[in-house]
């Protein structure tokens, strides 16, 4: 099997982005950076829009009409995406092309 060096020098499998330690290391970077956007970034306003129930049902709308695909890419970028987020731009978009 083929093998690579993981950015700490260990030996591991070719399709192992980490090995052990350093996934564990890269897993709780990922948590401190989210905690510290959470806290000092992010704006409440906007996060209570996209944790609200009328958000929710119009993101599964959105999903389910165009089934899963996304707008702005298809008719902006010209590019064939499945979405797994709803843009709020998607609006403006369906409003100018008239769906």
């Amino acid at each position: 099997m083929l093998k690579r060096l993981c950015k700490c020098g260990k030996a591991i499998d070719f399709g192992m982005k980490y090995c052990e330690d350093c996934r564990r290391k890269a897993e709780q970077a990922r948590k401190d950076y989210h905690r510290y956007y959470d806290t000092h970034v992010r704006d409440e306003k906007t996060a209570v829009f996209y944790n609200s129930t009328e958000w929710i049902k119009a993101r599964e709308y959105i999903l389910a009409k165009y089934k899963g695909l996304d707008l702005y890419a298809f008719f902006i970028e010209k590019k064939i995406v499945y979405a797994d987020t709803v843009r709020r731009a998607q609006r403006k978009l369906e409003q100018k092309i008239g769906c």
